[in-house]
């Protein structure tokens, strides 16, 4: 302590009750003015303040209690550090170096001591901030991190070590010269049970300054971008439930840095995943606990949660991004029926929820591989082959009637009609037919007929590759009819195999998307 008054008026009542123990009495009012305490062991300014008074102060012992109607905190300024070696200043300051170990009959006589009868008595009807200041400090990362809040002002109305009381809490004040900061809400952290309601709001904190933690955890320094974050916590019974709602605005990273604790996961990709059109990152990370499990820590859990929503970009990019949308689907792939390029129903929703992801993330790429069951889709495609020859033989019927011209996918046959095409289609057949004796195609049933059509119609690996890539096509085309994806950000990729890579209770038969 360097410097510092105190000053007090008021009344002392020194008394025995029946037990001739001392009982002490004190009402008045007192002042701290001028204090100033450094930290010995950086030699820092560590609490200060300009004035601290205590209006309409009643204390007393045995039993103790103690009754204040406003404490008020004028110009006040704390700091704290965190030392190269981890360490704070707060600790260097509560340190139990140098004090003397208590002797047998001290340790003796505490054993002794019985807890009161009653829980002790405090109440304070008003805590007043006028003008205060924190200033942290981080000289533990390279290079060093500062922030300072300025012109903390509000007050905590109504504190009282009685279970069932609530304390008003409000106070505002600034991160910098900017960045407003709100904190607001109802506390007893006098009562036997804690209890904490609270709101804390910070808004538009600049996140260049941090680019120190940046560097070293994910490996990339931020030259842009702003921070607001809106935390909830609800301490009741030891249990804490929280929401902690961020949001990152202009979010840009400059080049990748090395650094060994840096996270193993694509923070690029992850960034580009959850900023939407707006170039914002919107997260809502709920967390709950027990204050009393020792391995709850709410920040290094918040922390893990970040960490994992980077991690999935690229384990799980649709499934981060179905979260995000709302959709609970798989939407890495859509399936089709064997043989067919025909995108179904359920699949255009599919491709929908993945459009609106693309045009709310617009730093978002989308590839498209076009892949064939080998074996199902070639019989698929022999039966699809078939349908076309035979429903071209209608259409060129109905032409030669003077009919409009139609679209193949368009024409119906009955049962009827289509044994009358398909034993056309056989007739003109150039392929190897059953004879009789004389040398005559055989009459056989349609059944016959269509399987030795099918077996004619050759298909290559060619083939099927070109089918493949029809299947992607439409894909893409249907995204982009929406106009809401520009083409630039949509891209077919040849895949390397006919088939994709195996996938349980997902057909081979489909196309695979993604994400860069």
């Amino acid at each position: 302590m360097t410097r510092g008054t105190v000053s007090t008026a008021g009344n002392l009542t020194l008394a025995k009750d029946k037990k001739n123990e001392l009982i002490i009495k004190y009402s008045g009012k007192a002042n701290v003015n001028n204090l100033a305490t450094i930290d010995k062991a950086q030699s820092n300014d560590f609490l200060k303040w300009k004035a601290l008074s205590f209006d309409q102060l009643q204390t007393g012992f045995n039993p103790f209690f103690l009754r204040i109607k406003t404490i008020s905190l004028a110009d006040f300024y704390s700091r704290i550090i965190i030392n190269p070696d981890k360490t704070t200043n707060i600790q260097d300051i509560l340190s139990d170096e140098g004090k003397k170990e208590p002797s047998a009959k001290s340790a003796e006589k505490k054993q002794e001591a019985k807890p009161s009868e009653k829980p002790a008595y405090i109440k304070i009807g008003k805590i007043i901030f006028r003008g205060g200041n924190i200033d942290f400090r981080d000289n533990n990362i390279k290079p060093n991190y500062a922030a300072n809040m300025l012109n903390m002002i509000g007050s905590i109305t109504g504190l009282s070590s009685q279970d069932m009381t609530r304390a008003d809490v409000a106070l505002k004040g600034n991160l910098g010269h900017g960045s407003p900061i709100d904190i607001a809400g109802k506390i007893n952290p006098l009562a036997k049970d804690l209890f904490v309601d609270i709101k804390i709001s910070f808004k538009d904190i600049e996140m260049s300054p941090v680019t120190p933690y940046t560097n070293k955890y994910l490996g990339y320094p931020i030259t842009k971008g702003k921070l607001s974050f809106d935390v909830t916590y609800l301490v009741d019974k030891r249990k804490l439930e929280s929401q902690n709602k961020v949001t990152i605005d202009q979010l840009t990273f400059g080049d990748k840095v090395e650094s060994p604790d840096a996270i193993k996961a694509p923070v690029t990709l992850a960034v580009s995943l959850l900023t939407d059109r707006k170039g914002q990152i919107n997260l809502d990370v709920p967390v709950s606990g027990s204050l009393d499990d020792p391995k709850f820590r709410i920040w290094p859990i918040i922390w893990q949660v970040l960490v994992n929503l980077i991690t999935k970009a690229v384990t799980s990019p649709f499934a981060l991004i179905s979260s995000l949308t709302g959709g609970g689907e798989e939407l890495s792939f859509i399936e089709f029926d064997y043989g067919s390029t025909v995108i179904t129903d359920e699949s255009r929703k599919k491709i929908t929820t993945i459009g609106k992801a693309l045009y709310e993330r617009p730093a978002m790429k989308l590839d498209i591989e076009g892949y064939v069951d080998p074996v199902n889709d070639k019989a698929g495609f022999k039966k699809d082959e078939l349908n076309r020859r035979i429903k071209t033989l209608k259409l060129k019927e109905i032409l030669s009637k003077g009919g409009e011209q139609i679209a193949l996918e368009q024409i119906q046959l009955t049962p009827q009609e289509y044994e009358k095409y398909l034993k056309k289609t056989y007739d003109t057949g150039k392929f190897t037919k059953p004879r009789n004796f004389v040398g005559i195609a055989k009459k056989i049933p349609a059944e016959d007929m269509e399987k030795l059509l099918l077996n004619s119609i050759e298909v290559t690996d060619s083939d099927l590759r070109q089918f493949a890539e029809r299947r992607a096509q439409n894909i893409k085309e249907l995204l982009l009819q929406s106009g809401n994806v520009d083409a630039s950000r949509v891209f077919i990729v040849e895949p390397k195999t006919l088939s994709p890579e195996k996938k349980e209770k997902v057909k081979d038969s489909r196309v695979n998307f993604k994400l860069k």
